[in-house]
């Protein structure tokens, strides 16, 4: 009986070091895809102020970015999970109100945040859904 209880103990034990080993393997991987820095070149574009340009940017926003949806009715940010146990998840005020990064983000890097995903230090903004904003013209 202690033979078997033993051969039990190298499995199990065996078991839990090769699940340790796969779970750091994919904590290390995922890190260092999150800490990697994307260098992006960013075109130049001449952004218009003209009245009919921001009715058409406010068109996209509103009606086919549906930025609201995750940022807020008021673009300034709002939890979009709260799970003590897995995660809580904020999305950015991007107005130039109090904690706002609009007020500070220049052109360029609304069109790398919105287009790319990339944030001005070059790190990836992990949840911003840049792939359906790609294909949007100048």
């Amino acid at each position: 009986m202690k033979r078997v209880l033993k051969w039990i103990g190298y499995i199990v034990g065996g078991l839990l070091v090769v699940i340790l080993l796969c779970v750091g393997t994919v904590y290390a991987i995922t890190s260092s895809r999150i800490a990697k820095t994307y260098s992006t070149t960013i075109p130049s574009l001449a952004i218009p102020a003209d009245s009919a340009s921001i009715a058409r940017g406010q068109h996209l926003v509103e009606s086919v970015g549906k930025c609201q949806a995750c940022h807020g009715d008021d673009y300034s940010g709002k939890v979009l999970m709260d799970d003590p146990v897995f995660v809580h998840l904020t999305t950015a005020n991007i107005t130039r109100g109090k904690d706002g990064i609009g007020g500070s983000y220049t052109d360029d890097d609304w069109v790398r945040t919105i287009r790319y995903g990339i944030n001005p230090s070059g790190k990836s903004i992990l949840f911003m859904p840049s792939e359906y904003y790609t294909h949007l013209n100048d």
